[in-house]
């Protein structure tokens, strides 16, 4: 009963402490130390007496080495001189949180009423910890668990085909499907190597089965079995007297097809000396084993399949046919990293080696659709050089070329196709990059004046690599004109919805109708719209042979084009140029931060080591 009374008393007190100080707002004493140095500690037995005494004064203190948020009771009697501690009390924790500290956390991950993610603050509010308003955070989705974007949905579009975020896993020879594609242990060959030879390793049921010719014990065969570089080495070979009888395996010429013998007999009838007889078929040497009424032919030998040997092993009356092999040429320890992937062999006249391209010539050893390293990785997003390593990323990046279509561009027209088909195993199934083509002097049928005309035309919209050159392809160019290269109104349209109108306004221009009403464009300039993506670097790669024009009433000038050119955001310009029109690029180019001249040739690799280095600089980014 006693301590039930102390507590409800202790109770009352503090609360008449509390209103007569309020704890966060008094001024209490700096720490305990500094009170037991002033006044002496007096523990009272009777603790029920000290807060019927209106002497005593409590009050709260911070508690030393403590933080402020924890506080203990002292109470002194005042009427005492000098004063007396008659009670203190142990630390508690009085508040949540440092009421001078207001901000705890900044821009701590919540989820709004409405399940949107979001940001909010932690702060201390009079010691108290509250909490911000959840601020809806939406930005592009990533793979991380959330829904970024504030649609509903969580990693929509993120997911690799296992799933999971990131990269798929690659296939390792397990029997297991690592990259989730439906198939197990596919297209995993690495090189292998034995005495006898260099050869391709293949992963079956989860083991690695290597296909290179294996050394055996040294035979009488006259070949080197044990693969030392020596022949029937170390054994008395083929033919002495020991080796009588001894029937060798064949299949050369007398023998017609299959699998003969041969063996080793004596020259005359002394045996003084000894001789390889020619290869004939089994029932020559067994003709016990001939069935009844079956003619031996002795030419004849035994089916075996068919090997690379100028021979007809399995009797079809056809030789080294269907015989194919896989091969690598690059250094065995890239194959099957990156890009790296072996070709293949066929067999002609018992050797290996593959025809040059559409040219039917046959050339030993050469290894066709092999993939070997590069010199270095190329902004593919791969691991170009096989060297287990990424080191250049794509960057989201929209490409959009102009390409003048006048008559005298046709072989640098093609050598320009030529390179960019070169970039399709690298870039066809890319999303990052998108690819758009716009055609200069296009002849195209005006219904309207019942002829034909030459216009500015947008051939295919930013949009993925295959797209994009499928519609290169399609482009006519035995019906390429000449003479109305509008170059610079191409540039400017094609700006238009990055900047809208600059020095120039578009929609008070008309096409100059001086040559039966030609340099109409499609779509009309005022729909002119390439539609650049949001948050990538953009890039215009202009062709052409001809000097800066344009075809607009009032004309477009080279400022006007600069201009928009230097407000458009992430912007690089390329141009190649050749003739006539070479040198009248060099203003607009000397005039931009990221631009660049090459000389258009009618060379495809010139070409394609163009194309890279501008791939490089602009989609590029070190990983």
């Amino acid at each position: 009963m006693k301590i039930k009374k102390f507590l409800l008393i202790s109770v009352v007190l503090l609360s008449s402490c509390s209103n007569k100080k309020e704890p966060v707002t008094a001024t209490p004493m700096p720490s305990v130390p500094d009170v037991k140095d002033v006044i002496d500690i007096v523990v009272e037995e009777d603790t029920y007496s000290i807060w019927q005494d209106p002497c005593v004064k409590c009050d709260w203190y911070f508690c030393e080495d403590l933080s402020e948020v924890w506080r203990k009771q002292i109470c002194v009697n005042e009427c005492e001189k000098p004063n007396t501690i008659v009670f203190q009390g142990e630390c508690e924790q009085q508040l949540e949180c440092n009421p001078t500290q207001y901000l705890i956390e900044k821009d701590a991950p919540c989820v709004n009423e409405e399940g949107e993610p979001g940001i909010q603050d932690k702060v201390c509010v009079k010691g108290l910890i509250q909490y911000t308003e959840c601020v809806a955070n939406c930005t592009e989705e990533v793979c991380d668990g959330l829904d970024n974007d504030c649609d509903g949905e969580v990693d929509e579009g993120q997911l690799n085909a296992c799933g999971l975020c990131g990269l798929v896993p690659p296939e390792t020879c397990d029997s297991i499907d690592n990259d989730c594609d439906g198939l197990t242990d596919e297209d995993l060959v690495k090189a292998c190597s034995t005495a006898c030879e260099d050869d391709l390793e293949y992963c079956i049921n989860g083991q690695w089965l290597c296909t290179a010719k294996q050394p055996f014990d040294e035979i009488c065969d006259g070949l080197d079995n044990d693969c030392d570089g020596l022949i029937d080495e170390g054994i008395e070979c083929f033919c002495t007297e020991k080796d009588l009888g001894i029937l060798a395996p064949c299949a050369e010429s007398p023998l017609v097809c299959g699998e003969g013998y041969k063996t080793c007999e004596c020259e005359d009838q002394t045996c003084a000396s000894f001789k390889m007889t020619d290869c004939f078929a089994s029932c020559h040497w067994f003709p016990d084993l001939t069935p009844p009424d079956a003619v031996c032919d002795p030419y004849l030998g035994t089916i075996v399949p068919e090997d690379c040997n100028n021979h007809d092993d399995n009797c079809n009356q056809l030789v080294d046919e269907d015989l194919f092999s896989i091969c690598y040429s690059g250094p065995p320890e890239t194959l099957g990293v990156g890009i790296c992937i072996p070709g293949n062999f066929y067999c002609k006249e018992g050797i290996w080696g593959s025809e040059l391209n559409s040219t039917g010539v046959f050339v030993p050893e050469l290894c066709m659709d092999e993939v070997v390293p590069m010199d270095e990785d190329i902004c593919s997003g791969e691991d170009t050089n096989c060297d287990g390593l990424i080191e250049k990323e794509l960057q989201p990046t929209d490409i959009l070329l102009i390409v003048d279509m006048s008559g005298s561009m046709l072989s640098e027209i093609n050598a320009v196709f030529s390179a960019l088909s070169q970039f399709a195993v690298y870039y066809s199934d890319s999303e990052i990059i998108k690819w758009g083509l716009v055609l200069i002097a296009v002849d195209e049928y005006d219904i309207y004046f019942d002829k034909d005309v030459e216009k500015l035309i947008i051939e295919s919209n930013l949009t993925d690599f295959e797209s994009f050159m499928t519609s290169f392809a399609n482009v006519d160019t035995t019906e390429m004109s000449g003479g109305d290269e509008q170059s610079l109104d191409a540039i400017y349209l094609s700006l238009q919805s990055l900047v809208g109108n600059g020095t120039f306004d578009i929609s008070s221009a008309t096409w100059f109708d001086g040559w039966s009403a030609k340099n109409m464009s499609v779509p009309e300039k005022e729909n002119w719209n390439i539609e650049w993506r949001e948050d990538t670097k953009r890039v215009i790669i202009l062709f052409t042979d001809e000097e800066p024009q344009s075809y607009l009433v009032p004309k477009l000038t080279q400022s006007d084009v600069i201009d928009s050119m230097k407000s458009a955001p992430e912007f690089s310009f390329y141009v190649f140029s050749a003739g006539f029109g070479n040198v009248y690029w060099d203003n607009i180019v000397d005039s931009l931060q990221k631009a660049k001249k090459f000389d258009l040739v009618p060379i495809a690799e010139q070409m394609y080591g163009s194309l890279l280095s501008i791939l490089d600089e602009t989609a590029c980014g070190e990983n």
